[in-house]
């Protein structure tokens, strides 16, 4: 089995249903983006956690 990073588009694994989640607890995760397409990734991810309400802390 080959370990493989896809972009979040791929939706494998999805993405929206962990930020829906989190968006409902009162937890604090660190979540390390490992894809082919970062930046691009890392603002689709933000913009996905910020519609469930997630509160974004120590954006590097």
């Amino acid at each position: 089995m080959v370990d493989e990073h896809e972009p979040i588009d791929t939706n494998n694994p999805p993405f929206e249903p962990l930020a829906k989640e989190l968006g409902s607890e009162d937890i604090e995760i660190t979540i390390i983006n490992e894809s082919p397409l970062l930046e691009k990734d890392a603002l689709k991810m933000k913009e996905i956690l910020l519609k469930y309400n997630n509160v974004l802390v120590g954006l590097h």
